[in-house]
């Protein structure tokens, strides 16, 4: 295996690592029930005030459908 696969098959490794899907598991896993206000807290810790206010807004015009 040349050295441009191996960074490609790395990259992939990390991809699939390092996913949203996979956050969640990880915190059901370790949190069970608290996992939501767990990660909810982390990603307060992570995103701007106007981050926050964006993925808020879109998520209550998806609750009010």
């Amino acid at each position: 295996m040349d050295t441009l696969t191996r960074e490609r098959a790395m990259i992939k490794e990390i991809e699939l690592e390092y996913t949203a899907n996979n956050l969640v598991k990880l915190a059901r896993k370790v949190w069970g029930d608290n996992a939501d206000e767990y990660l909810a807290g982390r990603l307060e810790s992570v995103i701007t005030y106007n981050q926050m206010k964006v993925l808020i807004d879109s998520l209550k015009e998806e609750a009010s459908e």
